[in-house]
């Protein structure tokens, strides 16, 4: 499924801000869900977004209350697209430098970077972490996603 990404807006159909249930009609596909505000990640935890796994189609859904969503992270068979750019089927090397040309403040760590001017994200799996592996997964995510209280 192509996804394609707009900047702190959207990635596919799946906008951010819209409720569990408009997400629902709009994929209309099974999904598991992961943790909720009632069913937390781990014992104890009262603060943590509920997460949506779309198996399927490789989409996970992030939420916050009011059961809104906040980002959304995909890995294959998803294809998601920015400016043209297939983000889970180009090499993390291409991508790192396309990013520094075009967000010259993006944020790099040893397991992927994250955007804050696009609000994207990219991350490596553990031991597929060299220039010449492909992206994990992918992020699209809320202003001020990682730096909330829910996470």
């Amino acid at each position: 499924m192509h996804l394609v990404i707009t900047p702190y807006k959207s990635m596919g159909p799946i906008r951010l801000g819209m409720s569990r249930d408009e997400i629902h009609r709009e994929i209309g596909a099974e999904y598991e869900e992961l943790y909720s505000f009632d069913k937390p990640a781990f014992k104890g935890d009262t603060t943590a977004p509920g997460k949506e796994h779309f198996e399927d189609m490789g989409i996970f859904v992030d939420f916050c209350r009011p059961d809104m969503c906040v980002a959304v992270e995909v890995c294959r068979p998803a294809n998601p697209i920015f400016r043209g750019g297939r983000l889970l089927y180009t090499p993390y090397g291409e991508l790192l430098s396309w990013f520094k040309d075009i967000d010259p403040d993006v944020h790099v760590e040893s397991d992927g970077l994250r955007s804050r001017k696009f609000g994207i994200g990219l991350w490596l799996l553990e031991g597929h972490d060299t220039l010449d592996d492909f992206p994990e997964s992918a992020i699209v995510f809320e202003e001020g996603y990682y730096e909330k209280k829910y996470l």
